[in-house]
């Protein structure tokens, strides 16, 4: 959106934008504050210095924005709900049930089924993870992430609501959204092992064992999540890349998420019982 009597303003705002795509954040950021200054009643810049920030994650300067920018356009609903983000960043509870009452959400999510899949940076490489929501901006992992994000099962994580693209699982195709930071860590570990086995059988009888148990399972042979960033102007498809090592035929590489070594070697050591596969190299990663 433009100004509607000022093209000079136009003009510095084209070139803000322009910065901001490059990447370049300090020269983004200073025009847009210097727009700010100049007509103080124009919520655009406001907003934009608000997903500047997000990006940058200084929570105090993307609250101090956005709640401007949802003063001056009460009625766009990104204003309203980057201020929600912030708040929850900065434990702010009070702004947070304020924001999402306006848009009728109920906090927790009481619905354990839903879920919603979040792009997790990696180095230079991201993950697409599986989460269970508690509001519009905050989710718990059920997926097992890889030690390089730093993330672990049952994580609670801020996300954004801007879908960044698109994933599929069980043939249904799911919009994907950012994640943006860890607000509270779990108690889980992360452990790993190969088993002697590629057949769906005696896995989906492990997966059950550990879902019995209360621990995280993850497959990462078949559900490697590893994937370089790419710079495409249209929402890109997010599909399973190869894992991130080859395995002999018959093995598959596990993940276990539990709160010591002894609960996972228990549920393996039931499954030996059970299938008769062996597995090996169960360690902390």
């Amino acid at each position: 959106m433009l100004h509607p009597r000022e093209p000079y303003l136009n003009e510095l705002m084209l070139h803000a934008r322009q910065f901001a795509e490059a990447r370049d954040v300090y020269n983004a950021a200073k025009l847009l504050r210097r727009i700010t200054r100049l007509a103080p009643e124009w919520w655009e810049p406001h907003a934009e210095l608000a997903e500047l920030y997000k990006r940058q994650g200084e929570w105090k300067a993307m609250m101090h924005f956005a709640k401007r920018a949802a003063a001056l356009q009460a009625t766009n609903p990104d204003a309203w709900r980057n201020l929600a983000i912030a708040a929850t960043a900065l434990k702010k509870n009070r702004i947070v049930k304020t924001v999402w009452k306006k848009f009728g959400v109920v906090t927790p999510n009481p619905d354990r089924r839903s879920i919603v899949a979040l792009r997790a940076p990696s180095g230079q490489q991201f993950e697409i993870l599986w989460a269970h929501p508690l509001d519009p901006a905050r989710a718990v992992l059920t997926s097992i992430p890889y030690p390089a994000s730093g993330l672990r099962y049952h994580d609670v994580v801020l996300y954004d609501f801007h879908i960044c693209g698109y994933t599929m699982a069980e043939r249904r195709r799911y919009p994907v959204y950012d994640y943006l930071r860890i607000l509270r860590h779990s108690l889980f570990k992360t452990f790993s092992c190969i088993v002697h086995t590629a057949d769906k059988k005696p896995l989906r009888a492990l997966e059950r064992l550990c879902r019995q148990a209360n621990l995280g399972f993850e497959n990462w042979t078949s559900t490697a999540r590893a994937m370089p960033f790419h710079a495409e102007k249209a929402l890109p498809e997010f599909y399973s890349a190869t894992a991130l090592r080859t395995y002999a035929p018959g093995e598959s590489l596990i993940a276990i998420a539990a709160h010591c070594l002894t609960e996972a070697e228990a549920v393996l050591c039931d499954w030996r019982l059970i299938t008769l596969h062996e597995y090996e190299g169960l360690a902390e990663v």
